[in-house]
């Protein structure tokens, strides 16, 4: 588990440099990543990974590590490798 702020101040943006814009969808603060074959789980001020849910389920919203179980090899199959993102940027 790590202890960060998810969104720090943000910079401006750079010309001929590429980004990822993503959106927030509904009400919650929670973002997914997918670093090689890990994913992480980022929630209020604390990032945990597949590895860390069980542990720390009292901290997580409610009925996130069912769906985290349940939605795991989706998200790996889905959701792009943030390294290969960055090393293409």
């Amino acid at each position: 588990m790590i202890k960060q702020t998810l969104f720090p101040k943000i910079k401006r943006m750079e010309i001929n440099k590429k980004y990822q814009i993503t959106e927030k969808l509904d009400g919650s603060n929670l973002g997914i990543a997918r670093i090689g074959y890990n994913l992480y789980f980022c929630q209020r001020n604390t990032i945990l990974t597949t590895f860390d849910i069980h542990d720390n389920k009292n901290i997580l919203y409610k009925n996130l590590e069912n769906w985290i179980i349940e939605n795991k090899e989706t998200l790996l199959e889905t959701l792009n490798d943030i390294l290969s993102f960055s090393e293409n940027g």
